[in-house]
């Protein structure tokens, strides 16, 4: 409730400027330490360290192998981000976006070099996106249908396949339960790095999706 209620000081100081005011709902997966977490391992799709820095309260430090989600876990992650919606709206957020590029848990999800499950979360890309939608639908049962929604997808790099990134992108956008889409593009005049789309460009390949 404390954090509700610092951050109501927040929103109503943006409101009272006139401005609206998101909040970017995270879980960084196997990205995290073991500092955060009282000493448990970071939660990912599979047990892949991603040999990478993680920030601690005492500076960064190598990340650890994560342990593989159980469904449990999952199912858990799910109502925690609708949880995180509920307490934004009591917050007084105009809406939400949920994070899900960066080698976070659900862009971990997506990529199938750091997806190795064998149940309905992992092998086809459609076991692979089920996450993504599965908390999509959970923020829309638990949130006002004047509260905006948006997603953030990192295109490629994290073992992404340029080709399914699209394909979940007009999905979800199609969908009709998100008010925006956002590509994490890092350069807008960057050529895609798969080769079979060289001579392209990132910026130009996701406006000409449907949108619905």
């Amino acid at each position: 409730q404390g954090q509700i209620d610092g951050r109501k000081k927040v929103t109503e100081a943006g409101h009272a400027e006139g401005g609206h005011i998101f909040i970017q709902l995270w879980h960084v997966g196997r990205i995290s330490h073991p500092d955060h977490l009282g000493g448990a391992l970071p939660l990912a799709p599979s047990a892949i360290n991603p040999h990478q820095k993680s920030f601690t309260p005492e500076g960064f430090k190598e990340t650890v192998t994560p342990r593989a989600m159980t469904e449990a876990d999952i199912q858990r992650t799910i109502a925690d981000f609708a949880q995180a919606t509920v307490n934004a709206l009591e917050a007084g957020f105009d809406g939400v976006e949920i994070h899900g590029a960066h080698d976070y848990v659900l862009c971990e999800f997506l990529s199938p070099a750091t997806n190795r499950r064998e149940d309905r979360y992992g092998g086809s890309p459609e076991n692979r996106a089920r996450l993504v939608h599965e908390i999509i639908d959970g923020i829309r049962a638990r949130c006002r249908a004047d509260f905006q929604v948006g997603l953030r997808l990192s295109p490629e790099r994290y073992g992404l396949r340029l080709a399914e990134m699209l394909a979940l992108s007009e999905q979800v956008m199609l969908g009709g339960q998100l008010e925006y889409l956002d590509v994490s593009l890092w350069d807008a005049s960057k050529e895609p790095e798969e080769e079979g789309f060289a001579g392209q460009s990132l910026m130009g390949l996701f406006p000409a999706l449907e949108r619905g």
